[in-house]
């Protein structure tokens, strides 16, 4: 349950490993915001390459009532995506 003008850590059970070329940005469902008014708090969500543990969703409900999260809803949209490598300057 996610109560209204709050956050909460859904686990999803999924771990992966990628090369340090790729991220993965954890992104809302746009079905769910306009319908539900539930986003993802820090969105993006970025995941390094180097993260083995378990993806876990921050989600924040919005709206004034309780969101009820059932095992298997998708909550958020996962998505691998190219880094770009920049040079470090000394100052």
């Amino acid at each position: 349950k996610l109560a209204p003008k709050s956050s909460c850590l859904v686990p999803t059970g999924i771990s992966v490993a990628f090369s340090e070329e790729y991220e993965i940005q954890i992104r809302p469902r746009s079905g769910l915001a306009i319908k539900n008014n539930i986003s993802v708090l820090n969105t993006p969500g970025t995941i390094d390459s180097d993260y083995r543990g378990e993806i876990k969703i921050i989600l924040f409900n919005h709206g004034n009532s309780e969101f009820i999260i059932n095992n298997k809803d998708r909550v958020a949209q996962m998505i691998l995506v190219p880094v770009n490598q920049t040079k470090e300057w000394a100052l």
